[in-house]
């Protein structure tokens, strides 16, 4: 499958948004470095980003950088860069507390609608983990974003609750192996 959008990249208008072929265009998850500071700023300010965050509006890059800073000096949090062939695609955040690990996600859209969400979600569930221990996974996701909510739900979680427009999703340690092993029986199908 070929992840490609005509046009250019909303973050480097001068580089084609993703390969058009050949290349493996499975995104793959790399640790957040302080060089990453604009990148992340620009992509989550995106307006297809903005619209599905629970504040529903940009940030500052004050905001940004304080928030940042945090999350890469942090024992208890984890950011990634969602990259195609070095190509920032999106962002994954884990932030561990109290035996819960929440994960936030975003891709652009030229990945989403190809199962990449998902299997981005089970490899964010084994690394926080790997990280913390049997933690239960949580996520908080717009009602009305009906594709995260597939893909958290096609990766194990169940609702467990609701906050005003906000659905809560949970994924308990013990229901990583059943979504793991269900992922094995439907590739045998």
């Amino acid at each position: 499958m070929a992840v490609s959008r005509s046009g250019s990249d909303p973050l480097f208008p001068d580089e084609p948004y993703f390969a058009e072929s050949g290349l493996d265009e499975t995104p793959h998850l790399r640790p957040a470095e302080a060089a990453d500071l604009g990148t992340v700023f620009a992509m989550r300010n995106l307006l297809e980003i903005v619209r599905w965050t629970e504040s529903g509006r940009e940030v500052t890059m004050d905001e940004h950088r304080a928030w940042f800073a945090s999350r890469l000096a942090r024992e208890e949090t984890r950011l990634f860069l969602i990259e195609v062939e070095g190509t920032p695609a999106g962002v994954l955040d884990l932030a561990c507390r109290n035996g819960e690990a929440v994960i936030s996600i975003y891709l652009l859209s030229p990945l989403r609608g190809h199962g990449h969400g998902r299997r981005l979600i089970r490899e964010a569930c084994m690394i926080a983990r790997e990280c913390w221990g049997p933690v239960t996974m949580v996520a908080r996701i717009l009602s009305d974003n009906h594709a995260s909510l597939h893909a958290f739900s096609a990766a194990g979680f169940v609702e467990t609750g609701t906050d005003g427009r906000t659905i809560i999703m949970r994924q308990a340690a013990n229901s990583a192996d059943k979504a793991k092993a269900n992922a094995k029986a439907r590739a045998l199908r």
